[in-house]
């Protein structure tokens, strides 16, 4: 898709191409626990100054705790620009500049499959299983049902796919 739009680019003055990543999710489990992202809204960005427009926070589960975490520090440059805001270069040779740090490693004690078979257990019905590892206290299975797969909040559909999952799912998987 990309490369369709790159092609046609040079006529629409003031429009670029921006890189971002997106969170792919290899197992369909534990959406309740591993959560999601969404864009900042006006009150987020009020209320940290570290968001600006176009950010993502977590909006629930593992990525709402840990956000502080997660999110690393962002990284600046400082350029010189023309009259023309045409790049010149970086301002003072880059001594302003600073690299971005990426954000930590989270680690679970969750059994991805002890996590999909009581998820398999629990399709169709409300309700919930914790699994706990009695010598250590690990959680090895943290299971809410209904529930969803975690995929279907990123990426472009995720506006529409959020939408089914409120509105048209009667058993409210969200919840």
């Amino acid at each position: 898709e990309w490369a369709a739009i790159s092609e046609r680019l040079y006529q629409f003055p003031g429009f670029f191409g921006q890189k971002r990543t997106l969170r792919r999710y290899p197992k369909k489990v534990a959406g309740h626990v591993l959560g999601y992202i969404g864009e900042v809204n006006q009150n987020q960005i009020d209320e940290d100054s570290y968001y600006q427009k176009g950010d993502y926070i977590g909006v629930s589960g593992l990525e709402k705790t840990y956000e502080n975490e997660l999110r690393g520090e962002r990284g600046v440059q400082v350029l010189m620009v023309d009259v023309h805001n045409s790049v010149k270069g970086n301002y003072m040779n880059g001594e302003l500049d600073s690299l971005p740090e990426p954000g930590k490693d989270l680690t679970t004690t969750l059994d991805r499959e002890l996590q999909a078979y009581g998820e398999k257990l629990m399709q169709n019905k409300k309700g919930s299983i914790v699994a706990i590892e009695p010598k250590t206290g690990e959680i090895l299975s943290l299971i809410s049902a209904p529930t969803y797969d975690p995929n279907l909040l990123v990426g472009r559909d995720r506006t529409q796919n959020y939408v089914e999952l409120v509105r048209n799912d009667s058993l409210d998987p969200l919840f």
